[in-house]
């Protein structure tokens, strides 16, 4: 495993990015406001299913999202609700969404970045990269947050060994992070309608939907 860090930004509310490459445990800038639907469809061209497995059952996971141009993008709630409709699929649960970072092969991981400027597709330069220095191809990367309904977002998560305990409180690179629905895995985002009624968006919401194989 290793770790590529991007720099940091100054800012109080959010992230830059860093990358996490590891093979899986088991042996198993286009602009911002860019049509959702339109993008979603010239994306599931180049997009694949990948399949995870949670509580002994299969499922699907598209992600994350990549517009028309192949790139990595973030999502508002709206759009991804639209794509995951366009493909017949839904939005992750958190268990879901915890099981897609535990079983993905490429990890991308958060460190203070300035939310209100970085672009939309901020996080592309930093998936490629990883993918690189994996050097196989894959589909199975985990990166940024998700959507899981229309009011409620989650994630970027991180392993344990990267975090710290201050006073009883766990931190990540200074930052407060939060129990996930796997014992040695902290999010950044804990289960959230901070964002409730907004259709907010910014470059770390990027998405993911999951279906069930039966209804492929």
């Amino acid at each position: 495993m290793w770790v590529l860090l991007g720099t940091a930004t100054a800012g109080l509310v959010a992230f830059v990015v860093g990358v996490v490459v590891r093979r899986r445990r088991t042996t198993s800038s286009t602009a911002a406001g860019a049509p959702a639907r339109a993008a979603a469809g010239a994306a599931s061209a180049n997009m694949e299913w990948w399949t995870i497995t949670v509580d002994g059952q299969a499922l699907e996971v598209m992600g994350p999202f990549r517009n028309a141009a192949s790139m990595v993008y973030a999502l508002k709630p709206s759009e991804q609700i639209e794509w995951a409709d366009d493909n017949s699929a839904r939005l992750p649960t958190q268990g879901e969404f915890d099981q897609i970072w535990a079983q993905a092969d490429v990890r991308v991981d958060p460190v203070p970045r300035d939310v209100e400027t970085a672009p939309l597709d901020a996080l592309n330069a930093d998936v490629q990269k990883a993918l690189a220095e994996f050097g196989v191809p894959t589909l199975r990367v985990s990166a940024g947050k998700t959507w899981l309904s229309m009011d409620t977002n989650y994630g970027w998560l991180m392993d344990v060994e990267d975090t710290t305990i201050d006073a009883g409180v766990r931190f990540y690179e200074g930052i407060k992070v939060y129990a996930t629905t796997i014992a040695d895995a902290f999010a950044i985002q804990p289960v959230s309608d901070f964002h409730a009624g907004t259709d907010h968006v910014d470059y770390s919401q990027l998405g993911y939907i999951v279906r069930e194989p039966a209804i492929a």
